[in-house]
């Protein structure tokens, strides 16, 4: 799935509206952003998935690249 493609991105979108709180949706989502280089909505994504498994590895280490992209200091 490319979030580039217009009706992936419809059904992504949805699907975020209706589960806004659904884990993996929310680290889908940020694997999209990170695809596409949108590193801020990678990380508002990531963000969103910690706050419900804030222990989860791959979504922690996705968040750390994704500031790191932004120079954000919260990276390290």
């Amino acid at each position: 799935m490319s979030a580039a493609d217009p009706a992936n991105a419809t059904v992504l979108r949805d699907a975020l509206r209706d589960g806004p709180d659904a884990f993996a949706i929310r680290v889908y989502a940020g694997e999209l952003a990170v695809r596409g280089r949108n590193w801020k909505a990678a990380v508002e994504h990531y963000d969103a998935a910690l706050a419900l498994q804030p222990d989860d590895v791959v979504a922690l280490n996705n968040l750390a690249w994704s500031l790191s992209e932004l120079n954000d200091p919260r990276a390290i």
